[in-house]
């Protein structure tokens, strides 16, 4: 696992290095060093490298990797994501979520799950 994560500082650290100046501040518990592509940060037993793609975050329980979705704009009218506080209803002849006045209905938009505004 240290293999991986001194792998992945170079990788990052030597990207970040070859595109601008790099920034490091070291302190008693380790090293974090900042670019215009990212960031690293390694202490004794954990290490952590933050893009713009994603996070790969690793410690004394295990590794985790999360990529960034490239989501693109969606169309006017379209959201992600519902406001808290809804309600389910039927609205002409839809299910749709109700909240602050507007009506949500759920659609699959290039594949992925998205809501309409009802007008």
């Amino acid at each position: 696992m240290k293999t991986l994560l001194f792998s992945l500082f170079v990788l990052i650290t030597t990207t970040i290095a070859e595109a601008r100046p790099v920034y490091g501040v070291s302190g008693s518990h380790g090293t974090v060093v900042r670019g215009p592509r990212g960031a690293v940060a390694v202490g004794e037993d954990r290490a952590a490298v933050a893009t713009r793609r994603g996070v790969a975050v690793s410690g004394p329980n295990g590794t985790a990797v999360a990529r960034r979705p490239y989501a693109a704009p969606l169309p006017r009218g379209y959201v992600r994501v519902v406001p808290t506080g809804y309600r389910t209803v039927v609205y002409r002849g839809y299910s749709c979520f109700f909240v602050g006045g507007v009506y949500y209905r759920t659609v699959i938009y290039q594949g992925e799950t998205v809501y309409v505004i009802v007008d």
